[in-house]
């Protein structure tokens, strides 16, 4: 008997603990995302918006910049740099909003970076090492296919081709093996372009254009490299943004873009920005023969950094 009132009260108590004692608790509800329009994104981080298109959002400190692709596959970039997952922002009535929880992750990363060496005067070309390998510099656009003008009274295609030629000068002296695609003022397919490149084995790829926008307020330099660039071609890039902020010239940082100049092969690449055809200041630098000197001393000056290293 005594067993079997043993055996029952098991019963009774294994029941009542599976009946109650495991239920697990509710699960708290999840948070809502929440999404902030971009210049209050930039504000909180203080930083400034540099562009604002429905296709992406550039905001800077003049130091770092932060990019932010909006969409399921769309992503966040400092510094030329993915940083966190895909679908950072949404794109509502042609303006980008972003993902309020990104503010802690860009918080600690823009504490992290290291503090800004104050940038020298311009000075005269510095010796730097020589640089042993190829370079292809490629101006962009050229013959049928002008590029943009803007304000300008000459074409794009003109205007690179000048610091093309002066960039190839200054990084033969460097002792570089240098290849031009376009010494004149011809048409090349973009892909005849990046062939000129893989036949080469280029060690770096420079590809030179000016910019144009919508807004006349843009200005300045920007340096892009592809999205999925390795290692040297962000070296590189970096390399050549030290340079310009050295001498004093205005770059907007680095950005990613799949420009066909540069994914369409598989040597290291930049396409620098040489500024704005549509900003009467920089204009006024595009056209002036010295300053494109100066532009093009500078990237010389980045790409021999960069081949230091």
């Amino acid at each position: 008997m005594d067993l079997l009132r043993r055996a029952a009260a098991f019963v009774f108590w294994g029941a009542l603990l599976l009946g109650v004692g495991c239920v697990s608790p509710p699960r708290p509800p999840e948070e809502p995302i929440t999404y902030l329009p971009a210049e209050e994104f930039a504000r909180r981080l203080g930083l400034s918006i540099k562009q604002h298109t429905s296709a992406f959002v550039t905001m800077t400190d003049g130091r770092n910049t932060i990019t932010v692709f909006p969409g399921p596959k769309g992503c966040m970039y400092l510094n030329g740099q993915q940083l966190g997952p895909p679908g950072p922002a949404v794109l509502e009535n042609g303006r980008i909003r972003i993902m309020t929880a990104r503010l802690a992750l860009l918080e600690f990363e823009l504490r992290s970076m290291p503090a800004p060496a104050v940038p020298p005067p311009v000075s005269p070309p510095r010796a730097t090492g020589r640089i042993t390998g190829t370079i292809v510099v490629d101006p962009g656009h050229g013959g049928k296919d002008p590029g943009a003008r803007g304000s300008s009274p000459v074409y794009e295609k003109d205007i690179v081709l000048s610091i093309g030629e002066a960039l190839r000068q200054r990084l033969a002296e460097r002792g570089a093996r240098v290849i031009i695609t376009r010494a004149g003022d011809w048409f090349l397919e973009l892909d005849e372009r990046c062939a000129i490149a893989e036949r080469a084995r280029a060690d770096l790829f420079i590809s030179v254009h000016a910019d144009s926008a919508h807004r006349e307020g843009a200005s300045g330099t920007t340096i892009y490299v592809a999205r999925e660039a390795g290692s040297p071609s962000l070296a590189a890039a970096r390399a050549i943004e030290g340079a310009f902020l050295r001498a004093g010239i205005e770059c907007r940082g680095i950005q990613p873009a799949n420009y066909r100049v540069l994914a369409g092969h598989s040597r290291p690449a930049v396409l620098i920005e040489c500024g704005f055809l549509t900003n009467s200041s920089d204009v006024r630098l595009l056209n002036d023969a010295s300053y494109r000197g100066k532009l093009a001393w500078a990237i010389a000056e980045g790409v021999a950094d960069y081949f230091g290293r």
